[in-house]
């Protein structure tokens, strides 16, 4: 008895620990929860959120180069983000978060799902007026960043006063309403379209140097047939040249020949000397008796 009483204060010390740790997390739950009302209680910290998460998706998406934050129009309105299309074109984005409108509905009923209608109304209309703008090369299209998935169904699922959805009248005013995950697929249809069109603009460059190089050749092509002219014409006046005397037979010198008769070459093969030496006396056999008669020539001994 005394071991099961023993064992009974064990298992019930273990759940009060437990329960301390439960009611701890229950404790920083809530403190989280103040933080993140506290971050989205204000429309500015809202804005702020949502600046961020499109600045994220742009990064992930796009180069650098092909899009702008806190784009400013001559108006002086300015837009949170823009995308810089071919041709100097620009499509603009701005994020709204109506989260106070879409708070009130789970309390209120219709008539906070009116409000948020409305207010929803309100941002695509000011969209439209502020960032298209085609005198300052804007698309006849923006984008209305919703941050929030949840906000952005509610959205799709709202009518307006008229039994029109919002995201048919946000399209009749020209702006498109997007979350982040059809955000950033919107954005990888645009990077493969920029990436189509840098591809054609190094196609053009490449043609223009093909261009360049085919002028080139024929200009080369032009000098070479001039080039073949010329050894034509001289073929045919070298065949027309009379042959050299050596084929006409032999000469007959009228004076003793020489060097200078004969070319140099001829010359050098033949050897001949400068005059042809007169022809030498015969020698005359000596005396018989002579002291060398008998040694020299024993034939006269």
């Amino acid at each position: 008895m005394a071991g099961e009483l023993k064992n009974t204060r064990e298992q019930i010390s273990e759940i009060q620990r437990q329960l301390g740790e439960v009611q701890q997390a229950g404790k920083q739950m809530s403190q989280t929860a103040q933080t993140l009302e506290g971050i989205l209680g204000g429309a500015k910290s809202r804005g702020s959120l949502g600046e961020v998460t499109l600045e994220r998706l742009l990064e992930d998406s796009l180069p650098r180069s092909q899009y702008a934050m806190q784009y400013r129009f001559s108006s002086g309105e300015t837009a949170d983000a823009v995308i810089k299309l071919r041709d100097k074109k620009l499509m603009a984005i701005d994020s709204k978060f109506p989260l106070d409108a879409y708070r009130r509905i789970s309390t209120e009923g219709e008539e906070a799902r009116r409000a948020f209608a409305t207010a929803v109304k309100g941002h695509a209309d000011a969209i439209a007026k502020k960032y298209i703008v085609p005198d300052e090369s804007t698309l006849d299209v923006a984008l209305m960043f919703v941050p929030s998935e949840t906000v952005y169904y509610e959205l799709l699922q709202t009518q307006d006063n008229k039994g029109q959805p919002l995201d048919a009248y946000c399209r009749d005013q020209h702006v498109m309403a997007v979350s982040p995950n059809t955000l950033y697929a919107h954005l990888c249809v645009i990077a493969m379209g920029l990436r189509g069109m840098q591809m054609e603009e190094n196609a053009k460059r490449l043609l223009e140097s093909l261009s360049g190089m085919e002028k080139q050749m024929e200009k080369f092509a032009d000098k070479f047939a001039t080039l073949g002219t010329h050894l034509k014409r001289r073929t045919r006046s070298r065949a027309t040249v009379s042959p050299t005397n050596f084929s006409r037979g032999p000469r007959t010198l009228s004076k003793p020949c020489s060097a200078q008769v004969f070319p140099s070459s001829l010359s050098t093969i033949l050897r001949v000397p400068s005059r042809f030496p007169a022809k030498p006396a015969p020698r005359k056999a000596p005396e018989a008796g002579s002291p060398d008669s008998s040694a020299r020539y024993p034939l006269f001994a």
